[in-house]
């Protein structure tokens, strides 16, 4: 079911926003009228594995995917994002906790809200080597993730 937060009320879970993907959103998202698929969420503090992975308590939604989309919106001006709360698969625990690390990565690079991936925006050389390569040497990771 789609549903709407406040742009500030969602905990981005990857610091940077690759610059080509950027790019390719612009060309289809309308800025006066937008219309994008819904932000997958999860309340990753809802998840014990999850939430003891986490420095501090976090009473937000985590967004799994569409960051480039969800950094359109906040420039378009939107003050809601169109979400979508994510069910996990209890067999993926493993990648909860993963999204837990990235939650604290974000958060250890001043990145807690959609608007601070404002100036994050890199090449795609630069989000591979910063963000993917970080992702793929965590011991947690089980590569399914991207």
């Amino acid at each position: 079911m789609t549903d709407r937060l406040p742009v500030g009320g969602v905990q981005p879970s990857q610091p940077y926003v690759d610059a080509t993907r950027l790019r390719s959103a612009l060309s289809w998202f309308d800025a006066d009228d937008p219309s994008y698929d819904p932000i997958p969420v999860i309340r990753l503090g809802e998840h014990d594995a999850a939430a003891a992975r986490l420095d501090e308590p976090l009473d937000r939604p985590v967004a799994l995917d569409g960051h480039t989309r969800a950094l359109l919106a906040h420039l378009a001006g939107a003050e809601t994002l169109r979400v979508e709360r994510a069910e996990p698969d209890p067999a993926l625990e493993l990648d909860l906790d993963l999204y837990a690390e990235c939650v604290g990565w974000c958060r250890e690079a001043g990145v807690t809200r959609i608007s601070d991936l404002v100036g994050r925006v890199v090449s795609p050389e630069t989000f591979e080597r910063e963000w993917i390569e970080q992702c793929h040497a965590s011991p947690l990771y089980t590569g399914s993730e991207e």
